[in-house]
């Protein structure tokens, strides 16, 4: 357990360190696939006493080859207005006080927003399924998008609204996506 949270952490600073770069060096243009890649290779470095040595080997390799496939498929997609590891405090919901950091922030427009919870783990329909009658409080990951949105649009004085929200698996899944 250890090791795949230390991996997927380390897989967040590189995308959290790649838009940070974007927006620090906006008028170069996107940093490189091979920019991400070595953010990734640095954040892993910085783990390195918390990996087995043959295991750190292994999650190396594996985190270039996912993250290289993450932003050939993603990269095209991808917006310059974004706000990464959003931490967002003092929100209160009918008395509840909520706070909590979230992924990445899209700006679609003057008035909606879109956000993404990055996972590095394989998806399941139990984890994503939204409500049902036989489950009416939907899957672990819903709940979370839906966290996501309530403590984004509880903001004082927040005006945008979330248009969407979304599940972005890191990991390349058995068919090779």
């Amino acid at each position: 357990q250890r090791e795949a949270a230390t991996y997927g952490d380390a897989l967040h600073e590189a995308l959290q360190n790649y838009f940070l770069r974007l927006k620090a060096e906006g008028s170069l243009g996107w940093p490189s696939r091979e920019e991400l890649i070595y953010l990734f290779e640095q954040a892993m470095e910085r783990r390195h006493s918390w990996f087995e040595p043959d295991r750190f080997a292994l999650r190396l390799e594996q985190g270039r080859r996912e993250l290289g496939t993450y932003f050939d498929k993603e990269r095209p997609n991808w917006t310059s207005q974004v706000w990464v590891e959003q931490s967002i405090r003092d929100v209160e919901i009918e008395g509840v006080p909520l706070r909590g950091i979230i992924d990445r922030i899209d700006q679609i427009s003057d008035t909606q927003v879109a956000i993404w919870d990055y996972k590095t783990g394989a998806a399941t329909d139990r984890k994503t399924k939204s409500p049902t009658a036989a489950n009416p409080h939907g899957g672990s990951y819903w709940r979370q998008l839906v966290f996501y949105k309530l403590l984004f649009e509880g903001r004082n004085l927040e005006q945008r609204r979330v248009k969407q929200a979304t599940l972005s698996y890191l990991s390349i899944s058995s068919s090779g996506e």
